[in-house]
């Protein structure tokens, strides 16, 4: 209720000033000039200032009320680490949520879901254990420049039955030149610029392959490009690492992996799609 009266007595007494005076409240000058040397019809001036006045006085129990939220939310806070959620390894992510139910007093909730998110990783080391061979993949967290996936990343290709050469699991994504994509060759390509949808990593996927050099690559002769949703399944370190295990298992091994989450997860980008390649 005090946010409504806040603005109702500040801008409501404003506009009757003004409506009273249009004169000395014209727009062509600061109104605020006005009330600070006020001139013209003083009693109009009186009204602004009142409201400013009730303004104010509204505005004290409201800034208490924000003072006592700060310090329930920041003595709640200081208790919870943070460090296992910002970590590069899965394991540390999926740990924190076990920290996290500790602090809020929902443990057994906790345990529920770390025991979930074990269990469906587990289900796909198992299912991806049955694979002769992991194939090389590529994963992209740019374009322009190039960028190598890094933190857990890399770790969610090996879990889904990848190998990630340029990766840097648990260290920072890096730029990398097209003289080691060539080298690894990758026979799948994973585009998951940061912080993008899978249309939108499509239109940066399809862009990418409008450079000649790209022709040649086994992914692309083999039509294994995908373009996916970052934001959603690889930028973030919560729960949901668990799907961006899942989701790059189904990409790598289809046959093996089924996919149940979100259509819009990721979209294949077909070679003959291209409408014109150009060089690098």
């Amino acid at each position: 209720m005090l946010i409504p009266l806040i603005f109702l007595s500040y801008f409501g007494s404003l506009a009757s000033a003004i409506f009273l005076s249009a004169i000395a409240y014209d727009w062509r000058y600061s109104v605020i000039s006005h009330l600070i040397s006020p001139r013209n019809n003083p009693k109009f001036h009186a009204v602004a200032s009142f409201g400013i006045a009730i303004t104010g006085l509204l505005i004290i129990p409201f800034a208490g009320y924000i003072n006592r939220r700060m310090r329930v939310a920041s003595s709640l806070g200081a208790n919870i680490g943070t460090v296992a959620f910002a970590s590069g390894a899965i394991w540390l992510i999926l740990a924190g949520i076990r920290e996290l139910g500790a602090v809020t007093g929902r443990l057994v909730q906790a345990e529920q879901l770390y025991t979930a998110a074990h269990s469906r990783l587990q289900n796909v080391v198992e299912l991806t254990k049955k694979t002769p061979r992991r194939p090389r993949v590529l994963c992209l967290e740019w374009i322009d420049p190039y960028y190598c996936c890094g933190h857990w990343v890399p770790e969610m290709v090996e879990l889904a039955g990848g190998e990630d050469a340029l990766g840097r699991k648990g260290a920072d994504s890096v730029p990398i030149s097209w003289t080691d994509i060539a080298a690894l060759s990758p026979e799948i390509l994973i585009v998951s610029p940061c912080g993008f949808g899978a249309e939108e990593a499509a239109e940066q996927a399809k862009q990418l392959l409008q450079q000649r050099s790209w022709n040649d690559l086994p992914a692309i002769l083999n039509d294994r490009v995908f373009a996916v949703n970052a934001n959603a399944y690889f930028a973030r370190p919560g729960p949901r690492v668990v799907d961006g295990v899942e989701l790059p298992a189904h990409l790598i091994h289809p046959k093996l992996c089924d996919w149940r989450g979100s259509r819009n997860a990721f979209r294949k980008i077909h070679f003959s799609d291209i409408p014109s390649r150009r060089d690098p």
